[in-house]
């Protein structure tokens, strides 16, 4: 039965790789339909279909993006507590692509607020998270690590809860020096917020991860980036355009002179983070 819904599932995949736009459409349309009509029956191949979507994420094709996030809103909202304990990590890291995914503004805003609502159910479940780990041979305390959960971008597999936190906070991590000022103070808040809420479940070994790895880190690479806005970008407009108008007839949107330059904003994402 496994290896049919991986048959049957791969089959989406494969189409996918073409070169035709309106195939991939098709694809993720037909995809979303078999997630919203059996998707409570799929097991085995989760792992297929996150890492598929994921992949829409990073291939930046604007409506293929806006499908393959229909997909992962359902997912979330719908089979959260279906999903096989190994396949959370490969969520979030899908959670954050989209997060990163410069391609509509609001899509990259929802992903945030997915990560919170996860981070907001990885504290009601903890107990249950606690017991699958233990039932797939994964110890619940927290091991030594020296490489941080989502090192270089590479997935490497968690073993417990703790590295389960640290992966979806890595996430924020990486969203909170996106290019996009609305994204990335809505990244450190979120971030900040998280902490604050649900921390006091970190073991001292992962504080200390979330310490050297986290919040230092989100330090000096918003500091770094004001600094290269500040000599780069320093009067730089950022003023954007409103509507679908053409070139002739744009009409700008006006921003207060405390925050109109790369520099400027740059500058505030850094009192945010302090």
């Amino acid at each position: 039965e496994d290896d049919m819904e991986r048959r049957l599932l791969s089959s989406y995949e494969e189409l996918y790789r073409c070169q035709w736009a309106d195939t991939k459409n098709n694809v993720l349309d037909g995809m979303y339909e078999v997630l919203q009509s059996c998707g409570e029956e799929v097991k085995a191949a989760w792992p297929m279909v996150l890492a598929m979507l994921k992949g829409v994420a990073q291939e930046l094709e604007g409506p293929q993006v806006q499908q393959a996030f229909m997909c992962l809103k359902l997912i979330r909202n719908d089979f959260l507590s279906a999903l096989p304990i190994e396949c959370l990590q490969l969520l979030l890291t899908t959670i954050g692509a989209f997060g990163l995914a410069d391609t509509d503004l609001n899509i990259s805003l929802t992903a945030i607020t997915l990560l919170w609502n996860i981070a907001d159910f990885f504290g009601r479940e903890r107990d249950a998270l606690l017991c699958a780990f233990s039932e797939v041979g994964f110890h619940p305390a927290v091991g030594h690590r020296t490489t941080s959960p989502d090192e270089g971008h590479q997935d490497v597999q968690v073993h417990n809860v703790d590295q389960l936190w640290l992966v979806l906070y890595q996430q924020l991590r990486h969203i909170s020096i996106d290019h996009r000022i609305e994204v990335r103070h809505s990244a450190l808040r979120t971030l900040f917020t998280a902490l604050e809420a649900h921390g006091n479940v970190l073991e001292q070994s992962s504080w200390n991860q979330v310490v050297h790895e986290l919040l230092l880190p989100v330090l000096d690479d918003v500091s770094h980036f004001s600094s290269s806005s500040s000599t780069i970008d320093r009067d730089e407009p950022v003023e954007k355009a409103l509507g679908n108008a053409s070139q002739k007839d744009k009409q700008m949107m006006l921003i207060h002179h405390s925050r109109n330059t790369q520099a400027k904003q740059w500058y505030t994402t850094w009192e945010t983070a302090f």
